[in-house]
């Protein structure tokens, strides 16, 4: 929970966001999109 608390406080600062390097392909591939939502 203290991470969490830290995080929260960096963001609030105006700290960028920091993602895995691993996941930067997804990121930056044009053609992924999110899955719609659920029909109600």
């Amino acid at each position: 929970m203290k991470e969490r608390r830290r995080q929260a406080l960096r963001l609030a600062s105006g700290s960028p966001l920091d993602f895995p390097l691993v996941t930067a392909a997804v990121r930056n591939d044009p053609s992924w999109r999110v899955a719609p939502p659920r029909p109600a």
